[in-house]
């Protein structure tokens, strides 16, 4: 009697797939810390850039304290340190009482004074976000007669662009890591399968009665226990079928000489009514005397 193969079970329900599983819990694990990586990504490339550039607009003030050149050329070089299009930086020049001595008066600075004579805020300028430093040069030695407050502004596109290339950058790199976690993943579902496959194969098309053990030489260290359980089960089959024999041989062993008995004992009972029947017969007939040799030919 040949085992059940794969065909014969096809139309059986379908459990659930191990390589959906992992599919699914990968996945899901993969996408919470790509989102999670991404939000951090931004932060640190904002806090970067941020950083940076507030370094390049220090650099813009300096310049301004100590560059008498006109405002022409003063924005072209201000754009120059800033990285930035000319059109993108803007400048001021403020006395004491708050009157624009040079370049634009509507930027949206903070007022620093002489505790904080360095400060940083964001605004708008004509619609557009700008990031503006202001610094307080009051009774300093500048290269402005009568300044009291510099200012310098730098449109945040650059900002924004440097942030976004640090950010993709970032995320390319999880993304290929990703990629190959899920390479990986699929290598090692592909050789779990081939595990289990093989150790199907060896069960396949075996005849019931067939009780050898499964092969473990060839197995790997994780699938070996269920390999080994597998080949106790057979043993314990294989010992099961063999009582079964046992048993059957003994039984048929026993019941063979009482049928014997009993047969011998039909047989003689038989023949004893036949012989007692040709006595009867031949007491009531006188004729039956004389030729006594067919009943005895019957008994």
């Amino acid at each position: 009697m040949r085992s059940p193969s794969r065909d014969d079970t096809a139309r059986g329900p379908v459990g659930r797939s191990l390589a959906g599983r992992v599919a699914l819990i990968g996945l899901s694990a993969l996408a919470a810390l790509f989102v999670f990586d991404a939000i951090v990504a931004y932060r640190d490339a904002r806090e970067t850039v941020y950083a940076a550039h507030d370094r390049g607009l220090r650099a813009a003030l300096g310049l301004m304290k100590s560059s008498s050149v006109d405002p022409g050329a003063l924005v072209e070089r201000l754009a120059e340190a800033l990285e930035a299009r000319v059109d993108e930086v803007h400048f001021a020049v403020i006395d004491a009482q708050g009157t624009t001595l040079a370049g634009e008066s509507d930027l949206p600075y903070a007022k620093p004074d002489a505790a904080e004579r360095l400060r940083f805020v964001n605004g708008h300028l004509l619609g557009d976000p700008v990031r503006v430093a202001a610094l307080f040069v009051e009774g300093e030695a500048t290269a402005r007669p009568g300044a009291a407050i510099l200012v310098t502004a730098e449109s945040t596109r650059v900002r924004v662009e440097a942030v976004g290339r640090l950010v993709a950058r970032e995320l390319r790199r999880h993304l290929a890591t990703a990629i190959v976690a899920l390479l990986i993943g699929w290598l090692w579902i592909r050789a779990v399968r081939r595990e289990v496959a093989a150790a199907a194969a060896g069960l396949e098309g075996r005849e019931a009665e067939d009780m050898t053990p499964l092969a473990t030489e060839d197995v790997s260290r994780e699938f070996r226990p269920l390999v080994e359980a597998i080949n106790g089960h057979l043993a314990r089959l294989a010992g099961l079928l063999e009582a079964s024999r046992r048993f059957a041989a003994d039984v048929a062993h026993q019941l063979r000489t009482p049928l014997t008995l009993l047969g011998a004992q039909a047989q003689y009972a038989l023949r004893e009514a036949i012989r007692r029947n040709c006595a009867r017969r031949s007491r009531a007939s006188p004729r039956r005397r004389a030729a006594p040799s067919a009943c005895a030919t019957r008994c």
